[in-house]
């Protein structure tokens, strides 16, 4: 027995031992490197989702702000018109301003 555990088939076992450890070390770096690839890819999904939603957010809000733009456009208009009326009011009844 004792010659069949340093004979041949002890050699190659020890010889396979490495490589089989080598082989499963790059396994498991290739599977923390796949890990880490799936973790940013949904990292990155997260971030287009997230800037998706800023980006409409901001098209929201450049929409009130048009909205904004138009009301104050009127109001400014409607307040020369008053300033006009309160003008002519005042030549009538000869109110100086």
């Amino acid at each position: 027995m004792a010659g069949m555990i340093c004979g041949g088939n002890a050699g190659q076992t020890r010889s396979k031992l490495p490589q089989e450890n080598v082989e499963n070390i790059i396994l498991e770096h290739l599977r923390y490197v796949r890990g880490k690839i799936d973790q940013t890819a949904d990292d990155v999904r997260e971030v287009k989702n997230r800037l998706a939603n800023l980006e409409a957010t901001q098209g929201t809000t450049l929409q009130h702000i048009g909205h904004l733009s138009s009301m104050l456009a009127q109001q400014q208009v409607a307040f020369d018109k008053m300033t006009e009326r309160i003008e002519r009011l005042e030549e009538r009844l000869e109110i100086a301003a």
